[in-house]
């Protein structure tokens, strides 16, 4: 760059060097006085890669599993006790029971406030009957709903009220989450399904302390962020990160904004959710980089046209082969994210340890394929939008090994579910998995046109590869099952 006319002033301003690179104001973001929307002006995507020499190294994954694109769904515990104006009589709470939960086979981390449920013993069944499906895993989402968490909030004078009303009740940061966790367990949820995830109220800034309550309970927490990526905000610059920094706690955001965003702060209009499917639709493509998360609040159920709009919404996202998972075990993955290690062994070989819960990882524009024959606890791979998406198994050490060339090795190409105790030859498949949703599981390198056995929980049915020595098993899942696929010779 350089200064019109004076050609003693050229600099860079954007630079690559060994040591790394760099990126000058105003050149980096661009700030649209008018709208207040914000773009990159630069490809974060290149400029970090290339900065870090990132381009030929493995990254953790969070958005995938077995290929298939991670999907989750939880819900904030507001208005379970509100009066839906669908149902005569019914609360929002039976509604978002009766006509979400209850309906989908799907995974769903549901939370609930308990200074709501205090009101009137009829809500306490209500929440009882949720937290019995076997579909929902329990969550708290507070004592008594801070709007704001930390006393000396700046903006607290926006508020009329720090919380709900309690009689007698002192805010205490402690009750809101441990107690509030403890009210939960002892008196809501069915023995041996405690709760397994708080989600933060109100302007979701916990303090460092509160955060603590949760880390020493065992509790990944979550909320915040507010990612919208649509029409109206089209830029990355509007998806948040994973996490942010408190004090030397971490608080992990939600991967997308809920409908009290898409509908302006529940005032209209009320089918604006709808709008979330651009979210989804703008982080997958052209690259995946954050999962489906179907957020909202029970309220969701008090008009028809918010609650047809969750309906289509929740049809909408699953319509694609996704792999559907509790929050509590979207957030354990994100964990792991930050707890690998990797290591380089050779020019194209890694080790990667303590990852925990995350079980992929991924090469950016990559046409490479694993050697699985050299590799160590790789279940499989597959290729999209120019990545290369790979499995690991259960064991914590992985050794990675990329080639040129294709073996013949049968591998996982897709699944839905991570599948347990998988044992993989030309003759035999054998293994288990967990979950909700509809199952999918493609194994490559078989025997061309050759028909199996696959047994399903001991229901066996006829399955038959194609004349690529491709194999599908689909099957509906509700909890646990069994799949053994045998060669018929």
């Amino acid at each position: 760059m350089q200064i019109k006319n004076r050609p003693q002033t050229r600099s860079l301003i954007i630079a690559r060097a060994q040591w790394g690179g760099f990126a000058l104001a105003p050149y980096i973001l661009y700030d649209d006085e008018a709208t207040f929307q914000r773009q990159w002006r630069l490809n974060p995507f290149l400029f970090f890669a290339k900065a870090f020499d990132l381009q030929q190294m493995p990254k953790p994954d969070v958005t995938t599993l077995a290929s298939s694109r991670l999907w989750f769904s939880h819900i904030d515990g507001d208005a379970l006790v509100s009066k839906s104006e669908i149902g005569k009589g019914f609360s929002c709470g039976e509604m978002v029971r009766d006509s979400i939960l209850q309906k989908y086979n799907l995974p769903v981390s549901v939370s609930i406030v308990v200074a709501e449920l205090l009101q009137k013993k009829k809500f306490i069944k209500i929440a009882r009957s949720i937290f019995a499906l076997n579909n929902v895993e329990a969550a708290s989402h507070s004592y008594s709903h801070p709007f704001y968490w930390d006393e000396n909030y700046e903006h607290k004078n926006e508020y009329r009220i720090q919380h709900l009303a309690i009689p007698g009740y002192v805010f205490n940061v402690k009750t809101e989450v441990a107690g509030s966790v403890e009210f939960i367990n002892r008196n809501l949820a069915p023995a041996g399904k405690p709760v397994k995830a708080f989600f933060w109220s109100g302007n979701c800034q916990p303090t460092g302390q509160a955060i603590q309550y949760c880390d020493e309970a065992g509790l990944p927490n979550m909320n915040g962020g507010d990612t919208v990526f649509d029409n109206r905000h089209p830029s990355y610059t509007n998806v948040a990160p994973l996490t942010v920094p408190v004090g030397d706690r971490l608080q992990f955001y939600a991967a997308n904004a809920n409908e009290n965003i898409y509908t302006e702060e529940w005032s209209g209009p009320y089918f604006g959710f709808l709008n979330v499917l651009k979210t989804f639709a703008y982080t997958e493509s052209p690259r995946r980089i954050r999962p489906v998360d179907v957020y909202y609040h029970f309220y969701s159920a008090e008009k028809r046209a918010s609650l047809q709009a969750l309906k289509t919404v929740i049809e909408k996202s699953v319509e694609a082969i996704v792999a559907p998972v509790f929050a509590s075990e979207y957030l354990r993955i994100v964990q792991g994210f930050f707890s690998m290690q990797i290591r380089r062994v050779d020019e194209l070989q890694w080790e990667i340890s303590k990852g925990g819960a995350c079980k992929t990882i991924r090469f950016d524009n990559c046409s490479l394929q694993v050697d699985l024959g050299k590799s160590l606890n790789v279940i499989g791979y597959s290729h999209n939008q120019e990545m290369l998406y790979i499995h690991l198994g259960a064991a914590d050490l992985s050794r990675v090994v990329l080639t040129s060339k294709a073996d013949n090795c049968v591998y996982l190409h897709q699944a839905t579910h991570q599948p347990v105790n998988l044992e993989m030859a030309a003759g035999k498949i054998r293994f288990s998995a967990r979950g909700y949703g509809s199952g999918f599981f493609e194994f490559y390198n078989l025997p061309q046109q050759q028909e199996y056995i696959a047994r399903i929980n001991g229901e066996p049915e006829k399955a038959e590869t194609d004349d690529l020595g491709i194999l599908q098993i689909n099957c509906e899942i509700t909890g646990e099952v069994d799949i053994e696929i045998t060669r018929v010779d």
